[in-house]
């Protein structure tokens, strides 16, 4: 009995070898007068169906991928060769930074609606140094002034990473502590202010006030005159390196 013809012609594969990327099998240059059968393989495993296309899954990862053609009119069958190690899908999902970009104030990262199937970590940075620790939070300290801060997601299991968008400068933390003033409220006597429990990094300024209006220099004391007699004194405090400011409370009014 005459057999039929075996099967000719060169099996291809194209596409790229990745988690949830199509892989697409053809049949250059064929014999073939009949319909073509596909039988893809994962390594040696049968996967996938009876078609033109296969689109790797998380246990094709490391693998190569084959595809075996068939003809229901000529017999044998045509091999292609096998792709490159199929790669895991390249991480997606929109990285985001929470919080206040401040000294001493926490920020934290997500990564929302993202195809991660694994353990994400994170790497921050202030400016382009690296900063913190792998963990979703990051407090910004005092060397971060001034700089921006991005987070960097990777994941075990996808490739690839997915980056931030960059905060607002980080600012100086907010002044602390509570400003007080010692001394006798009275024409001639020295007045004494403090900033007690603060959080203080550089260098303090002093306002004095008499009832709102801005008395004396920048100094730490401060004398009542005359036209302070019936007024009552504050002093509100700066810092050269935190931001805002503290005022303590009202003296009694000045005495002559």
């Amino acid at each position: 009995a005459v057999d039929a013809a075996v099967l000719t012609g060169t099996a291809v594969i194209t596409g790229t070898a990745q988690e949830g990327q199509t892989l697409t099998a053809a049949l250059n240059g064929s014999n073939n007068t009949g319909t073509l059968s596909y039988q893809w393989k994962s390594n040696a495993a049968i996967v996938g169906t009876n078609s033109t296309t296969y689109v790797p899954v998380a246990g094709d990862i490391g693998n190569t991928i084959t595809v075996v053609i068939t003809s229901n009119v000529q017999s044998g069958s045509v091999t292609s060769s096998a792709t490159s190690a199929v790669d895991a899908a390249v991480l997606t999902g929109t990285a985001v930074i929470t919080g206040t970009a401040q000294e001493g104030q926490t920020l934290t990262a997500a990564l929302n609606g993202s195809n991660n199937t694994g353990t994400l970590s994170y790497q921050w940075k202030s400016n382009a140094a690296i900063v913190g620790t792998n963990s979703t939070t990051y407090v910004p300290v005092a060397g971060d002034i001034g700089n921006t801060i991005t987070v960097v997601i990777t994941s075990n299991v996808q490739s690839g990473s997915v980056t931030s968008s960059a905060t607002s400068a980080v600012d100086a933390a907010v002044l602390t502590g509570t400003a007080t003033i010692s001394g006798t409220a009275q024409v001639g006597q020295t007045l004494t202010a403090a900033l007690n429990g603060g959080n203080n990094t550089g260098t303090l300024s002093y306002q004095w006030k008499s009832n709102g209006v801005d008395v004396g220099t920048n100094s730490a004391t401060y004398v009542p005159v005359a036209g302070d007699i019936g007024n009552t004194i504050t002093v509100v405090i700066t810092s050269s390196v935190q931001t805002g400011s503290v005022t303590s409370s009202a003296t009694s009014a000045i005495t002559p």
